[in-house]
């Protein structure tokens, strides 16, 4: 688990550290129709550097949103202003919303850009 930056993880022991290579997170982004986002709750920095491309590019994007994660909550509502739509990943793609976010638990997502959305 990354030490730094990450939100909800911080309960988790690491027993060794190591030191990986990283990438921009803005190219992974570009051009894309889907990109998942599962990373321990590194999911709100990376969202964050890539912001730019995702405005340009509209990917839709499938998120894990563990509880007590108020950053990546921040960064989902800037997507809903961008004119995404929070939906539930569990094949109804009924429409989630923050406050139900906000009541805890983990959850997986998936944000829509709203001209892309064919509920």
């Amino acid at each position: 688990f990354l030490r730094f930056g990450t939100e909800s993880v911080d309960d988790r022991a690491a027993s060794r550290s190591v030191t990986v290579p990283t990438t921009p997170a803005a190219p992974l982004f570009a051009g894309r129709d889907l990109v998942k986002l599962d990373i321990e709750g590194s999911e709100a920095a990376v969202l964050e550097a890539a912001r730019d491309e995702i405005r340009s590019s509209r990917p839709l994007l499938l998120l894990e949103v563990l509880d007590g994660t108020p950053r990546l909550r921040g960064v989902i509502a800037d997507l809903l202003e961008d004119g995404y739509l929070l939906r539930s990943s569990d094949g109804a793609r009924r429409t989630v919303t923050l406050d139900e976010l906000a009541q805890g638990g983990n959850y997986d997502v998936l944000l829509v850009p709203a001209e892309r959305d064919h509920a």
